[in-house]
């Protein structure tokens, strides 16, 4: 296992060295930025919002953050307006399978490898996302990563974690440990390969999961995914400290027969006990209900411009939703939709932690769209829309380790939202971009627009 490994480092070392260095960001970033009488609209329910605040930024992070007056503006700084508007941290998609384009190893790829990578990231720079969780980590998205992360293609960090599952593996290629010395082992590799995260999957045996959550823990990693088909009957041998966050509300669905009340306050119960997060995905979920009924639910989708045409043509024509209906899986997936509400207002009220995340780009999910409607989909589950912005933006920081952004404060990086409307008074304002700082540049609306328009021209 050993070489594969370093095989998958040099190959993304590789992937990564050739790129040309260039900095999305430019000129932009270097020059302070300052927000002027705008509202901090802060995701921190011990932080009430504040009217006419100045925000300064220089060199990509934030210098200052509070009350406008008694501080000047640098006189050297861009200046925008912020009156009348919102500033939020910008966003991010705690689940998300980023697409392989084959950067790292040179096929299937177009022959600018900065086009098709800034095409697949655009969606979400549009949408206000700063950071996605990617996981199906591969050393291609490894690359991915590295690409943005040195500015050479304009969107979102990318924290990639990667697969391990059981014999025989739901996803052919997957890591495969039928035995905790495999688990071992495979934990090991992951972390040379240089990932953060393990996930787990279905077919594991709890003996392995629990070797996968030992042997990361020795490693000084994170474990993410599916809670195995082998708890069912004894779920709580696999929700145990160590397993930092189960990757869908389905996976409690899952081990419980009656979709009862009880099993979900059992649930949130061993969760808090655990330390265990819930990466909601209802939105998820709610298309795919929707797709169980008719593919023309589809249509409704305005931003699956934006995707390419092989993808369209996919969620349509081999939908797998649609194509295996039946009035009893319509049903059925009715009642996990609503099971999923109640078991993510029981886990926010029980003090779990719940993420936003989408599972994009399963049908149904536009890439960086469908983290707006994950948001109105918390609130329609029943907890604030302050709480639901906390769930992409400081929760979900947290969850990902990373220290420097998630809040509006002086000496985090500078990726900040401005919003048209306030989104603590209805989520949906969200959606309201008028600009995103990204990194510490400032992309206005119109030049996002501009992006968008350029890419649905492509992909028609």
């Amino acid at each position: 296992m050993k070489v594969l490994s370093r095989r998958h480092v040099l190959a993304s070392a590789a992937a990564a060295a050739v790129l040309p260095a260039g900095a999305a960001y430019g000129d932009a970033r270097r020059r302070p930025l300052a927000i002027e009488r705008v509202t901090l609209a802060s995701a921190q329910a011990d932080k009430p919002a504040l009217p006419d605040a100045l925000i300064v930024v220089r060199d990509g992070k934030i210098e200052y953050a509070g009350p406008r007056a008694g501080r000047s503006t640098p006189s050297d700084a861009k200046r925008i307006d912020g009156q009348g508007k919102w500033a939020i941290p910008a966003l991010i998609d705690m689940h998300v399978h980023a697409p392989q384009l084959g950067l790292a190893s040179g096929r299937n790829v177009a022959a600018d490898p900065r086009t098709a990578a800034q095409d697949a990231l655009l969606p979400y720079l549009a949408n206000g996302i700063q950071a996605v969780f990617n996981l199906s980590g591969t050393v291609d998205t490894m690359a991915l990563g590295a690409m943005t992360a040195a500015g050479f293609v304009d969107g979102p960090a990318i924290i990639n974690a990667a697969l391990i599952d059981g014999s025989p593996p739901v996803r052919p290629g997957t890591r495969v440990a039928a035995t905790a010395e495999a688990a071992r082992a495979w934990v090991s590799d992951i972390a040379y390969e240089g990932y953060r995260f393990v996930k787990v999957y279905s077919r594991l045996e709890l003996n392995v999961l629990a070797a996968i959550i030992d042997e990361a823990r020795k490693q000084n990693l994170r474990v993410v995914g599916h809670i195995p088909n082998s708890a069912r009957g004894q779920i709580e041998k696999a929700l145990v400290p160590g397993f930092d966050m189960v990757a869908h509300a389905e996976e409690f669905a899952k081990q419980s027969p009656e979709l009862s009340d009880a099993d979900i306050s059992r649930f949130a119960a061993l969760s808090r006990a655990s330390g265990t997060k819930l990466i909601a995905t209802l939105t998820c979920f709610e298309w795919i209900a929707r797709q169980t009924r008719s593919v023309a639910s589809l249509d409704s989708l305005d931003a699956m411009k934006y995707l390419p045409a092989a993808v369209r043509n996919e969620w349509r024509a081999g939908n797998p939703y649609a194509r295996n209906s039946t009035p009893e899986r319509i049903e059925r997936f009715d009642r996990f939709v609503d099971f999923h509400r109640r078991l993510v207002k029981a886990f926010r009220v029980a003090g779990v932690p719940v993420l936003a995340g989408t599972d994009s780009m399963i049908p149904g999910l536009v890439p960086g769209f469908s983290l707006h409607d994950e948001l109105e989909s918390l609130v329609a589950a029943g907890i604030s829309s302050n709480e639901a912005l906390a769930a992409a933006t400081v929760e979900a920081s947290a969850a990902l380790g990373l220290a420097d952004t998630g809040v509006l404060e002086a000496g985090k990086r500078a990726n900040i939202l401005l919003l048209d409307a306030d989104p603590n008074a209805d989520i949906r304002n969200s959606r309201r971009i008028n600009g995103f700082v990204r990194e510490g540049a400032w992309i206005a609306r119109a030049d996002l627009d501009k992006r968008l328009a350029g890419l649905a021209k492509r992909n028609a």
